[in-house]
């Protein structure tokens, strides 16, 4: 068999941020509202994973559906410039491309106006299952969101990955289908991983070691659930590990959670254990929120090895996981 290519394939959504801050509830009390910070930046969760991914030093590849508009243009040459494979992007020059206004506010906290566009019209057709058999990872970014990929095409989608011997796994954005309703591409996946608050409405628990029990009766090795800035929850059939995350002062949380699973799978990618994957998760989302953009503080192998050393908390295992981080090439 013919050595992979790409190390992980982010597949999924892509599209363009713009954001401002800060901005606050009082905003249509006023003619006009002065931004310290407005900027243009690419967005969606598969384009964030597959930037951040890249800059860890990873071959990254993107699949999905691009309008063929002056902002499909912006995200994909910024993913060009970041040394993304992206000959699984289909672009359809009648199509637009997803916007996102994002409004910030002074605590780093977001709301997003988001316009209708392409993503919810990718589905199987536009995958070319010759680019899914050249990586080793395959992470759908994310389930739940892509109206004509969820459900049948999606499940499909994982079970040609799957056969093609790759590691699958997705994060989830939207909690509008319940647990029956994902277990087709549940049962495909070997990672999960859903935010607290997505994983409470899709399993109908408030616990999270009840929600990942829900989940692991259908997933394949593990469930790793995203507690901001608590850290994470990760539950296999044989280990539970939660740890703590790390002190920030938080400018931006857009994006901590793309930026938290492409640490999780630089982890995997590197044959890394559980804890130490979700040490790297959770320092990869931290950092991310120290900067306007969900990828603008994306850094190399040695600036993430080099924040949990630095930080105010002590953890266990984080300076063999930096002392690991060190090594790797950047």
């Amino acid at each position: 068999m013919a050595e992979k290519q790409l190390d992980v394939l982010c597949v999924g959504l892509m599209l363009v941020d713009i954001l401002a801050r800060p901005a606050d509830a009082g905003i249509f009390t006023r003619d006009t509202t002065w931004a310290d910070d407005v900027r243009m930046c690419t967005g969606g969760d598969a384009l964030n994973e597959a930037i951040v991914l890249s800059s860890l030093g990873l071959k990254t590849g993107l699949l999905g559906r691009m309008g063929g508009d002056g902002f499909g243009r912006f995200a994909l040459d910024a993913a060009g410039a970041a040394g993304i494979d992206i000959r699984g992007v289909r672009v359809l020059p009648e199509e637009r491309t997803v916007v996102s206004i994002v409004l910030i506010n002074g605590q780093g906290d977001r709301h997003f106006l988001s316009s209708s566009g392409n993503i919810h019209h990718f589905c199987m057709e536009d995958v070319d299952l010759d680019v899914v058999g050249q990586a080793r990872i395959v992470n759908i970014g994310s389930l739940v969101s892509m109206r004509a990929f969820d459900g049948a095409d999606a499940e499909r989608f994982l079970t040609e990955a799957r056969a093609r011997g790759a590691v699958t796994s997705a994060d989830v954005s939207g909690t509008h289908r319940k647990l029956e309703q994902l277990t087709g591409e549940l049962k495909q996946l070997d990672y999960f991983m859903p935010s607290y608050d997505e994983a409470a409405e899709i399993a109908g628990r408030t616990d999270a070691d009840a929600c990942a029990e829900e989940f692991l009766r259908y997933v394949r090795k593990a469930v790793v659930i995203k507690l901001g800035a608590k850290g994470c929850l990760i539950r296999s059939r044989t280990e539970r590990l939660l740890l703590p995350g790390f002190p920030v002062n938080a400018i931006d949380t857009t994006g901590a959670g793309d930026n938290f699973v492409a640490g999780f799978l630089a982890g995997l990618s590197k044959g890394l254990s559980l804890r130490e994957c979700g040490l790297l998760a959770n320092a990869a989302g931290a950092i991310a929120t120290t900067q306007l953009g969900a990828t603008s503080a994306a850094t190399g192998p040695g600036g993430v090895a080099k924040f949990p050393r630095n930080a105010r908390v002590k953890i266990e295992g984080v300076q063999e996981l930096a002392d690991k981080m060190s090594k790797w090439q950047e």
